[in-house]
């Protein structure tokens, strides 16, 4: 449900979503909530999720697109990967 929120450019309310789930850790938490937070514009939370995700997933600048990609429409993806940017993710150019 959060990325459907996320999706619906309802930032806030996915935030929500995510946090109640309760997911497991890991790097696809990082990554949405890197996003989320990114287009909040909540910069502390934002960094912290990233360096989370790259922790988790060293190469995620380069591969985070592709993986992205096998499993969310392209319009997700896109709107994902803008997020990351907005977090500080630095990606290579497409």
């Amino acid at each position: 449900m959060g990325l459907n929120e996320y999706r619906l450019g309802h930032h806030r309310a996915a935030l929500d979503e995510i946090v109640r789930a309760n997911l497991p850790e890991g790097f696809w938490k990082s990554a949405i909530l890197a996003a989320v937070h990114g287009q909040l514009g909540e910069s502390v939370a934002a960094g912290h999720a990233l360096r989370e995700l790259l922790a988790q997933r060293d190469d995620f600048a380069r591969s985070g697109r592709a993986l992205f990609e096998k499993w969310f429409a392209p319009q997700l993806v896109d709107d994902l990967m803008d997020g990351l940017r907005k977090a500080g993710l630095e990606t290579p150019m497409r």
